[in-house]
């Protein structure tokens, strides 16, 4: 076949595909729908009637959603037999009912629905002696509260400055957690303290926040194996310093010095143990025990006129510990970043509705 030929043959498939292209069209045209005026309206009718129907719809639905929750409200939120008249509180801390209420900030006059349980727990979370929260309604008039504590272990101080056995000082649990003294008791005052350098304690101390410093860690490990592991019931931790990472400097109340390393106490402990049997066979008295070293334990010891009576602490040496800040000066005013918290104010509980709380629920 001629080139010719070739091409008038294309140009003939090409008018045909053109073709069955218009037709395509003119098909589709002739397929559209013509709206007349009279279908328009009917539409427009057919829409209106809906929506009136919806509107009505909503409308009966929306009043008796109202009076549902009408009858819902005066039968509970309005009923008198739902008003708070008890409030049981369970602690196995010191604090009092007094303290929690007053830090819950519950309304003596209210209705037990309308407590907002979510408050109540985030207003006792916020203070640093509360470890966990509990907080239920026990219908129809009840209130339940329990609240877990932290026990401290220790006192925080830093070395150089001093430490506050007061309402300045900071205490801290067995997990390193900061406690604000709200409430100072007795038996605060023969805890032992833990020292760290200054800018240390400025940093790392939050109340009601765990301090990420390792040395505190491992003095607080010590102290929690010491009462099972101690060589000697008379033995009594007075202060650890934990300024060093490498090294622990603890200061018993019996004028012994003990230097451990920040791991493996139980070993330790048990080299300490050798020690104070090897001076006790020799009738001398330990002054320094270094036990950071693995072998050969360099000791020191005190000079002869030392009494042994010492290792058993006196009555006056018990109440004033000089070991624990023999060259401190008073604890300054708080840095800012320690800075004690404020008591929180109560604007929901007045001292009228907290008495009549107190002997409505003894």
């Amino acid at each position: 076949m001629s080139q010719k030929h070739v091409s008038q043959s294309k140009r003939s498939r090409s008018r045909a595909r053109q073709a069955r292209r218009e037709a395509r069209e003119v098909r589709e045209m002739l397929k559209m729908r013509v709206e007349t005026q009279r279908g328009t309206s009917r539409r427009a009718a057919q829409f209106r009637r809906r929506l009136f129907k919806t509107g009505c719809g909503l409308f009966v639905l929306a009043a008796v959603i109202a009076c549902g929750w009408s009858l819902i409200h005066k039968a509970f939120y309005d009923n008198p037999e739902f008003m708070l008249k008890h409030v049981e509180i369970g602690t196995d801390g010191r604090l009092t009912k007094q303290e929690i209420l007053t830090t819950a900030q519950v309304p003596a006059t209210i209705n037990l629905l309308k407590i907002d349980i979510a408050s109540i727990d985030t207003r006792l979370r916020e203070r640093s002696q509360v470890k966990d929260v509990r907080v239920n309604r026990k219908v129809p008039d009840t209130l339940e509260i329990a609240v877990w504590e932290r026990e401290p272990v220790a006192w925080l101080g830093y070395r150089g400055g001093g430490y506050d056995r007061g309402e300045k000082g900071v205490l801290l649990d067995a997990e390193g957690y900061a406690i604000f003294c709200h409430t100072i008791y007795n038996e605060f005052f023969e805890l032992p303290v833990i020292l760290v350098s200054q800018d240390k304690f400025s940093n790392a101390v939050t109340f009601g926040d765990r301090l990420e410093l390792k040395p505190v860690h491992a003095a607080l490990k010590l102290l929690g194996q010491w009462p099972d592991r101690s060589p000697d019931p008379r033995l009594r931790i007075a202060q650890i310093n934990a300024d060093r990472e490498y090294r622990l400097d603890v200061d018993f109340e019996s004028r012994l010095r003990v230097i451990f390393a920040p791991k493996s106490f139980a070993g330790q402990i048990v080299k300490l143990k050798d020690a104070l049997r090897h001076a006790e066979y020799q009738n001398r008295h330990l002054a320094q025990v270094d036990l950071t070293v693995a072998d050969n334990i360099p000791v020191i010891y005190h000079q002869d006129d030392f009494s042994p009576q010492a290792l058993q602490p006196s009555q006056h040496q018990h109440q004033e510990r000089p070991l624990r800040s023999p060259t401190f000066a008073p604890a300054p005013a708080p840095a800012p970043g320690w800075q004690a918290p404020e008591q929180p104010s109560n604007n929901h509980l007045s001292d009228e509705e907290l008495n009549a709380i107190l002997r409505v629920d003894p």
